[in-house]
């Protein structure tokens, strides 16, 4: 079986990113608190990881996004609501991948 999806990316200028469940649009931060360009690669490819397995978790595993039933005071907060929310959980672990991407860059 074939599928074809369209996913728009855009850089904004943040620290922070999202991923729009239903819409399939992800921004991704382009600002990071380092200067070393290394650790900038790092934090926008985890960024990016993470954001893109909000998409497959959208388009993939068909999870609504009011499962992801937190606020944006939980998110500035980091609270349990946000931190210990499963799909958060998953995103995260996503973005360990990035070492994979950056042994691909030096």
């Amino acid at each position: 079986k074939d599928w074809l999806f369209e996913l728009k990316v855009k850089g904004i200028k943040s620290l922070g990113s999202s991923y729009y469940f239903g819409h399939n649009e992800m921004e991704v931060g382009l600002y990071c608190s380092s200067r070393v360009k290394k650790e900038r690669r790092a934090y926008f490819i985890q960024s990016f990881l993470h954001e893109f397995r909000h998409f497959v978790q959208d388009n993939l595993d068909m999870v609504s996004g009011k499962k992801l039933d937190y606020t944006e005071k939980d998110i500035q907060a980091v609270n349990e609501k946000y931190w210990d929310n499963k799909y958060e959980i998953e995103a995260r672990e996503w973005e360990k991948y990035a070492n994979s991407f950056l042994m691909l860059l030096d």
